[in-house]
């Protein structure tokens, strides 16, 4: 199976001060016989960079691109990064406000790359929600 993970759980995964840090781990780690590859976008990517170098965990953006590298090739796992090849109007129709298009938009990347979006809260519909 295949995991899209939103720029959350990418922090929740790299950044190990994260509230939700142990949570995304223990996730992963029941994932890893699995066979499961592990996904990202330039969205996600790039969501992770701006929030990783901003925050106290990392303390300018080369510390976010070495985790994002270190997750990148994390032993157990497959990644596979998403082209981000859909028109930005093609939502799914439960998107109605302007805080929801990204979701959707990584909806829809996910659905069309035959991976489930992984996410840490229960907003969208057909999300994987980490446990």
């Amino acid at each position: 199976m295949s995991y899209l993970l939103d720029v959350n759980a990418l922090l929740a995964w790299g950044l190990d001060a994260h509230p939700h840090h142990d949570r995304v781990r223990r996730w992963l780690g029941s994932l890893k016989t699995k066979g499961a590859t592990l996904c990202t976008t330039p969205i996600t990517e790039l969501g992770f960079l701006r929030i990783a170098a901003q925050s106290a965990y990392a303390r300018h953006l080369g510390d976010g691109r070495r985790i994002l590298e270190s997750m990148r090739l994390a032993p157990g796992f497959t990644h596979a990064f998403l082209p981000d090849d859909l028109p930005g109007d093609r939502l799914p129709a439960w998107v109605l406000t302007p805080a929801q298009t990204t979701d959707g938009h990584l909806l829809a990347l996910a659905v069309r790359h035959h991976a489930k979006l992984a996410r840490l809260d229960t907003a969208i519909p057909a999300a994987v929600v980490i446990p």
